[in-house]
Parts: C-alpha cells; sequence; structure tokens
C-alpha cells in the first residue's frame, strides 16, 4: 500500500507513519489490526509502507484502512491525500478496484507558541526615577493539557551600569497591553551589569489549553541613573523559558534600546472624546500632556479599564458607557483629567392615528403622525443650510474661544445655553449673509456635531478684526 503525504512537517517531526485495518468505522488502536509501520515519511511526498501483513477481506464485508502518525513537530502540520485504486495491490486475480477518497483533512501540530506581542517594545527613553518596559512576549497553548511556566531567563544588553537599574522585574497578565498592575512573577534585586539574567522565586502561572497569555520584563531606573546609558533586553527562545508538559517553539526579537534620560514630571493634562455619539456608533477617548511621558491609565462607568493614550471604548457604543472618564498620566509623578460622553438613545418612533383606523366601508380616511427623538449629525466637510433669525434673544457672547479662523458659536436651545462649540469655518456663500432678513448661508464644519431636531439652536459669528476676536451678536442663525 502507498499514500501520499502533504503538509509541512518534516520526516524527523513524525516518528511513525501506521496504516490500520478495521471492521469498525470508527478508528481505536485497541480494536484495529496494525498492517505496517513507516518509521521515516521522507518530508512526505508519495511513500510506500513497508513489510505489509497481509489483510483478508471476506467476500460480501466492508473493512476500514487507517492512515496515523506519531510524534508531533513544532508548528507543523500534514496531511494524507486522496487514496485512489493504484495505492492498492490485491492480490487476487483478475480483481478490478473502483473509486476512490477524499483528501483527509490537514492537521496542525499542538505546541506552545513563543512570539513577540506585537508590536514588540520600541527604541526610546528610560526616564530617571521610572519603571521602563524593556520586552515582551505572548505564549500561546496550542497542547490538550494546561500548562506551567516555572523559569524565565534573559539578555541584558547596553552600557548601563549597576548603579542605573535597581530591579528587573518580570510580569504576567491575560490581556495584551502593559498596565502595570498584572501579576509581578519575580524580581531581580540585583541585576547588575548586562548579560544573561535567571529570574529567582518564580511565581509559576498557568496556561490553559488554547489560551495565549503576556509576559513582560521590565527595569527600574535610578533616580540618580547616569544620563544617556542604554539598556534592552536581546529576543527570547524557548530556551529562556521551562514549560511543562508539551513540546515548544518559536522565538521574539530584540526589544528596542532605552537611553536614560532626565524625567520631566508631567503637567496639564487634557482629556477629551468624541461625543456626543449615537448607541451603536464607536466611542473614543483622547489625552495629552506635557513633560516626560511613561504610562497613560483610564477608567471609566462599568468598571472600564484601557492603558493606552487614546482608546476606542467600543466600536457599538451603549447607553451604559456615557458618564465621567479619568485619565491618569504618569512618570516620575502623575497628574489626571477627566472628560464627559454623552451616548443618545437610538430612536423609538411612535405612530399615532388622529382617528377611528377600523372602517366598516371603502369610505372614511386617517391620518397617521409618527415621530421620534432623534439627533442630527452634522459630518464634517458637508455643507449645512442656516437661515437668518432677526432680533430674537439677543444676548452678548464674551467667551468665544479663540480659533485661528471664523467659527460659529452655538448657544443651545433657544434662551438657554446649553452646549459650547468651536469650529473651524471651511466655506461659506452668499454675499453679505446675516444682512438681510431673507438671506441664507452655507458653510462647512471641521468636526461632527450632534443636534437635536424640534429645538431652536442658535448660531452666533465670530471672526478677527485687526487681530482681535469679535463676536456680532446681530449676526445669528439658527436650525
Amino acid at each position: 500500500m502507498t499514500c501520499t503525504v502533504g503538509g509541512t512537517a518534516p520526516s524527523q517531526d513524525f516518528s511513525n507513519l501506521k496504516v490500520w485495518y478495521s471492521t469498525l468505522s470508527t478508528f481505536s488502536a485497541g480494536t484495529s489490526t496494525l498492517l505496517s509501520t513507516l518509521a521515516n515519511t521522507s518530508n512526505g511526498g508519495v511513500v510506500t509502507f513497508p513489510s505489509f501483513v497481509p489483510q483478508l477481506i471476506p467476500g460480501g464485508t466492508t473493512g476500514y484502512i487507517y492512515i496515523t502518525a506519531d510524534g508531533a513537530g513544532q508548528n507543523r502540520s500534514i496531511q494524507i491525500f486522496a487514496l485512489t485504486p493504484a495505492d492498492f495491490t490485491f492480490s487476487l486475480a483478475g480483481l478490478v478496484a473502483t473509486g476512490s477518497t477524499t483528501d483527509g483533512g490537514l492537521k496542525q501540530s499542538c505546541d506552545i507558541g513563543l512570539s513577540d506581542n506585537a508590536p514588540q517594545v520600541t527604541a526610546g527613553s528610560a526616564f530617571k526615577g521610572t519603571t521602563v518596559l524593556l520586552h515582551q512576549a505572548m505564549l500561546t497553548n496550542g497542547t490538550v493539557s494546561t500548562q506551567v511556566l516555572s523559569v524565565l531567563s534573559c539578555t541584558t544588553v547596553g552600557n548601563y551600569t549597576s548603579a542605573d537599574i535597581t530591579n528587573l522585574k518580570a510580569w504576567y497578565q491575560t490581556t495584551q497591553v502593559y498596565s502595570g498592575v498584572g501579576t509581578l512573577l519575580t524580581t531581580l534585586t540585583t541585576p547588575g551589569t548586562a548579560g544573561n539574567k535567571t529570574f529567582p522565586g518564580f511565581t509559576s502561572p498557568t496556561i490553559a489549553t488554547g489560551a495565549s497569555v503576556y509576559i513582560f520584563i521590565t527595569a527600574d531606573i535610578a533616580a540618580g541613573a547616569t544620563t544617556g546609558d542604554s539598556i534592552n533586553v536581546n529576543g527570547l527562545t524557548t530556551s529562556n523559558f521551562t514549560l511543562t508538559p508539551g513540546n515548544f517553539y518559536g522565538s521574539t526579537t530584540n526589544g528596542g534600546v532605552k537611553k536614560i534620560a532626565v524625567c520631566i514630571a508631567p503637567s496639564s493634562p487634557v482629556a477629551s472624546n468624541n461625543s456626543p455619539v449615537c448607541a451603536g456608533t464607536s466611542l473614543t477617548l483622547s489625552s495629552a500632556a506635557s513633560g516626560s511621558i511613561v504610562m497613560y491609565s483610564w477608567a471609566g462607568p462599568n468598571s472600564y479599564t484601557a492603558y493606552v493614550q487614546n482608546p476606542t471604548v467600543s466600536t457599538a457604543a451603549t447607553a451604559a458607557m456615557a458618564g465621567t472618564y479619568t485619565v491618569t498620566i504618569s512618570s516620575c509623578g502623575s497628574v489626571t483629567a477627566t472628560t464627559s460622553v454623552i451616548v443618545n438613545p437610538l430612536p423609538t418612533p411612535t405612530i399615532t392615528p388622529d382617528g377611528p383606523t377600523n372602517f366598516c366601508s371603502l369610505s372614511g380616511s386617517v391620518t397617521l403622525a409618527s415621530s421620534a427623538g432623534y439627533y442630527v449629525l452634522m459630518e464634517p466637510g458637508r455643507s449645512y443650510h442656516f437661515k437668518y433669525l432677526c432680533n430674537q434673544q439677543r444676548q452678548l457672547f464674551s467667551n468665544c474661544q479663540r480659533c485661528k479662523r471664523m467659527f460659529w458659536y452655538i448657544t443651545g436651545n433657544c434662551s438657554i445655553v446649553q452646549c459650547k462649540y468651536c469650529s473651524d469655518y471651511y466655506a461659506w456663500r452668499a454675499n453679505n449673509f446675516l444682512r438681510g432678513r431673507k438671506r441664507n448661508a452655507y458653510f462647512f464644519f471641521s468636526q461632527r456635531l450632534s443636534l437635536e431636531p424640534r429645538r431652536c439652536h442658535h448660531f452666533i459669528y465670530c471672526g478677527y478684526r485687526q487681530r482681535k476676536l469679535f463676536c456680532d451678536s446681530s449676526k445669528r442663525g439658527w436650525m
């Protein structure tokens, strides 16, 4: 008997390829007869099973052939292609075989994979008196058993001195972005100078079947470290880990070089978001601050947390996501800022008849009225039409925000100041608009607005004259 082997597995990855015979349609080694064993698959292709044990198939009966492989490679695959009558030799003279099988499915080896927690740490600064992330790795358990990580080592590189680094630490998280609040596995309190490092007193985490976990290596930079000294961690290989049980493959790339620099405490924090947004649309947060920044940490409603500068809370926001979000920006000190999120519900339309809805003849009518409490979204780069509002609720606005171009200032719902908005003024037409009662104006917003219909929204024209900001309350519009 012959077969054709496919996949990426070289011969050394599988110790035995075996063919079995059974009268049962479900394979079991205990109820099957081993016909032949091929100890070397010769890197795939057509193979012939040696020393074949002849198998009698009585007339009128059905027999089943199974092909198995022993051993498992590292991130490899194997399959057996479709069998045809040419793959079999029968001893009965004149026997004509017909039919064929389909290709067997591609089987992936079950191993623990080591790879970069992409992207790998990039080059940058290591600020004095702070903790710097040096390396990050992802471990994926493709085996059928829980794995235990018991040993971790690494190689540090750079011209740093023993006085520059006070601690090397290894962290464990089930989330991909380093937070600084994961599980501390071990601390090397005497990291010394560059070279091979083995972490002591390891807290052994487990990796469930099918799960991915993340390992982070950090360094505590001494307050008196030498400016310009550098440190980084070389790529990790399987020899840097001990995992039991299971095969192990893969590696990571080198972490970026971190140069020690003076830390400037963060200040002037700003937090913002893209709300108001409608339920079901994307909700994002933004933050900024001056100074040396090491970490961004967000907290918000429903125990929300994030550890990036500008996170996306959700691509489908819900009302439960509305509320106050706080960002803590830290390095050698920390500052906080807050921003309030508004999530407007989707409209709930109603239909109201103005009379009876049951008719006993072909005559009669009823008017149906619909309503919904929805919002109008004004998108960037689109033209919107505003009408002139004459001499109603004149107000003075001395607190217009300073912009580089002309802008409109929303004063809210008629006489009540509800919201403020400053937007670059990109284009307008209708000469001397707003000077006559019946003139109209078109202009573009540079950012998105959300306005509630069935309410009067006022717009006040503002601009610059001789480098001084002015707001002309006589030039007013409504929507």
